[in-house]
């Protein structure tokens, strides 16, 4: 089963990492409007038109995107392969987990440049133009570990799924993870359906549960509980 506890910490290092990022683009393009002596603020924001920021945040990510791209790695020791699953296959799987973070992360480059633009004109502090920045939706430091959670957990799922399209049709699986307050209605009701097979909970819950869980940010995953054992539970031990 994944390991919700490195989930969430590599979340929250990888979070951190990104805010210091924001703060140091955020510092760096502010020196430009200083250390460069423009004749008008229409040659400032000239210059910073022209740049590429979208690809400066993917170089300055780099070390960020390869800790993401490792996580993956760690996972997988931590998930019990039951059926056949292609080293092709997980690296694709990675691949398309870490590109889709990649993606998200030069997406900054546009807030930056819009929220720059707005700062020059305003003449708005640093901190100014940085808080401007975390209000957009999705780049504050707890929405980007959510962000970041969400990816890790779906492609544990996905691994999940490929395994599930390989065993036999017979095999049951139970659905486990946290139980809390901040559990869905819909993973608290899964959570408490019986052990079924893969065509039994697209029946019941529809195909998106067996990759996506019950949305963004779920902290549950499908565990194989085989064709022998169909007593078994691993839920209570999940719940928190």
């Amino acid at each position: 089963m994944i390991d919700q506890d490195y989930v969430d910490n590599i979340s929250i290092q990888i979070a951190d990492k990104i805010e210091l990022l924001q703060i140091e683009m955020v510092r760096d393009l502010r020196s430009l409007s200083k250390d460069v002596k423009f004749k008008s603020i229409d040659e400032f924001l000239l210059v910073l038109d022209e740049l590429d920021l979208e690809k400066i945040v993917r170089l300055k990510a780099k070390q960020i995107i390869n800790i993401y791209d490792l996580a993956h790695t760690q996972m997988l020791t931590d998930l019990e392969m039951y059926a056949d699953i292609t080293e092709v296959t997980l690296r694709a799987l990675t691949n398309y987990s870490t590109s889709t973070f990649a993606d998200s992360l030069g997406s900054m480059g546009s807030v930056f440049k819009r929220e720059l633009v707005k700062g020059a004109l305003s003449g708005a502090t640093e901190k100014g133009i940085l808080q401007a920045i975390q209000q957009q939706a999705g780049l504050s430091n707890r929405q980007m570990r959510t962000l970041i959670t969400t990816g890790l957990t779906d492609y544990s799922r996905s691994v999940g799924k490929i395994m599930m399209d390989n065993s036999p049709a017979k095999t049951r699986f139970r659905y486990v993870g946290a139980i809390d307050n901040k559990t869905r209605d819909l993973c608290l009701r899964i959570w408490r359906s019986n052990a079924m097979t893969k065509s039994q909970i697209i029946k019941e819950f529809g195909y998106d549960v067996l990759v996506s869980g019950g949305g963004f940010n779920c902290r549950h995953e499908w565990v194989e509980i085989g064709i022998e054992d169909k007593s078994k539970d691993f839920r209570e031990k999940n719940v928190r």
